[in-house]
């Protein structure tokens, strides 16, 4: 591969955005490459920190030292489950399944136990990918001729640190529409509950997005919609893979963990898909409460334009609180958004 001009083996790539909106996919894309290294699950490094963040909810621990994150991060119930032990965490079958069957879990283990060499957030970080390869039959020092990618959301706060550490890195940022994240988080839990505080997040989200793409620059920084990624497979993997410098692959065009077939985390869980689904783009649409309209468009809607999405009208307000346990608390809280939009 003649590899593009101010790349070399160890420049990461790290992918983010708000949850539900493509991370996975992406991600599962990249997976076959073969000059990059993918873990298979998100390790949540900045969850565990001791540093502030604009998503308070997200975290896991305060820790300062690397190998307490760590020694955190192997003790979790994310990680234990590649190490044989039983998942907890739920919906991760398909993953789970093809993890085990590439990675020798003892030898994982194993590789994760020195921590003797680790100084900085850097070592840290390359540590994990190092036994990822020990346990794939690989050798650590491999890590020094292959690229590896990190998938975690909402770690798009944290580039500039990213940055520090791996000066070459390269970032890819899923955006997807505000009103199908909304929908989506909602479907994914037992009770449906819509969760005012995630379109909050997604506010923070594109902020930051924006922000990122101004300070890193198109060489260093690029925003990928959902929506392109699943109508138009072909050209957004094409130029994904331009951004980051890699070869354009067939293999990019099919999602896979490890090298096996992924089926897709769809929030309909009895959905499954060979490929890119084109279908789940617009799906939303029929499934959209007015609540959901009337929280995206107060906290995100003055942004929806920047990402090329449309803003939709403000719902009647009786039409807000319909099929809701207690209507007139959620009128009251409806109320309370329409008051702060107009601020």
């Amino acid at each position: 591969m003649v590899r593009e001009p101010g790349t070399s083996p160890n420049e990461p790539i790290f992918v983010t955005g708000s949850a539900r909106s493509g991370t996975t996919l992406f991600t599962r894309l990249l997976d076959g490459h073969p000059s990059l290294l993918v873990f298979p699950i998100e390790l949540k490094y900045f969850r565990y920190r001791d540093i502030p963040t604009a998503y308070p909810a997200s975290k896991l621990a305060a820790l300062s030292e690397p190998r307490d994150i760590i020694q955190a991060i192997v003790d979790s119930p994310y990680l234990r489950p590649l190490l044989g032990e039983a998942d907890t965490v739920g919906r991760r079958d398909e993953v789970l399944e093809a993890v085990r069957r590439a990675v020798d879990a003892d030898v994982f283990r194993a590789a994760l136990q020195p921590l003797d060499g680790i100084a900085s957030h850097r070592d840290a970080i390359n540590h994990f990918f190092g036994a990822l390869l020990e346990g794939l039959g690989r050798r650590r020092t491999d890590l020094d001729s292959i690229r590896f990618v990190e998938k975690t959301p909402l770690q798009e706060e944290n580039v500039h640190e990213l940055r520090r550490w791996f000066p070459g890195a390269r970032f890819v940022h899923l955006v997807r529409n505000p009103y199908a994240v909304a929908v989506s988080e909602r479907k994914r839990t037992e009770l449906g509950i819509t969760k005012i505080h995630v379109i909050r997040w997604q506010q923070s989200s594109l902020e930051y997005a924006l922000e990122n793409a101004r300070s890193l620059g198109e060489s260093s920084y690029r925003i990928i919609r959902f929506e392109d990624l699943v109508s138009d497979p072909e050209r957004t993997m094409r130029g994904a893979a331009e951004f980051l410098g890699i070869d354009d692959h067939p293999i990019l065009r099919a999602p896979t963990v490890l090298g096996a077939p992924w089926g897709g985390n769809s929030s309909t869980t009895s959905t499954r898909f060979d490929g890119v689904a084109r279908s789940v783009a617009e799906n939303w649409r029929g499934a959209l409460l007015p609540m959901e309209v009337m929280a995206v468009n107060r906290f995100v809607g003055d942004l929806m334009s920047e990402f090329g999405y449309d803003r939709l009208p403000w719902p009647p307000l009786h039409h807000v609180a319909k099929g809701f346990r207690h209507p007139k608390a959620i009128l009251r809280n409806s109320w309370r958004l329409i008051r702060r939009s107009n601020r």
